[in-house]
């Protein structure tokens, strides 16, 4: 369920609405019919990013590195032959 209210019903309404976005429903406020703000729970607004999460989920096969183009011009020899 989506909730919507008027600015004018919020202090009666405020901590059923807080529970109803904890509970992972969408809570939007209004003012003139338009919505303002959504209430957010902030253990969703946080996600920190953990080192590796993704380890083993990316595959790449050899083609993408062999046939990969590369633009810039070749390197000369560091001894100068």
């Amino acid at each position: 369920m989506i909730y919507q209210i008027k600015q004018s019903e919020l202090p009666k309404k405020l901590w059923n609405l807080i529970d109803a976005a904890l509970r992972g429903e969408p809570v939007f406020i209004e003012r003139d019919d338009k919505a303002l703000v959504q209430l957010i729970p902030l253990k969703q607004m946080f996600h920190p990013r953990k080192a590796g999460s993704a380890k083993g989920m990316v595959k790449m096969t050899s083609a993408f590195v062999l046939t990969a183009p590369t633009n810039r011009p070749p390197r000369p020899h560091p001894e100068g032959g």
